[in-house]
C-alpha cells in the first residue's frame, strides 16, 4: 500500500472507531515482507499535545495492513 493511501487509512479508520481527527504520517519507505512493521506518528488535531505512534504491519502480499496506535 502506498504511503499516502496508509496514512489516510488510519487516518479514516481511527475517525470512523474513536471519533478523533487526526494527521497521521508514516516514513516515505514502506516496502517489506510481510510481518514488517513500521511506526507511523499519529498527531490528535484536536489536541496538538495528545501525540503518539501506531505500528503498521504488512500483513499480507497484498499490501493490507494492520495497526496498533500505542
Amino acid at each position: 500500500m502506498p504511503v499516502a493511501e496508509t496514512e489516510r487509512f488510519i487516518e479514516r479508520d481511527l475517525l470512523n472507531k474513536v471519533g478523533v481527527m487526526t494527521k497521521v504520517t508514516c516514513p516515505n519507505k514502506m516496502e517489506g515482507q510481510v510481518g514488517d512493521f513500521f511506526a507511523c506518528l499519529v498527531e490528535n488535531l484536536s489536541n496538538p499535545n495528545d501525540s503518539s505512534y501506531a505500528d503498521v504491519q504488512i500483513m499480507n502480499d497484498l499490501g493490507e495492513i494492520s495497526y496498533l496506535v500505542r
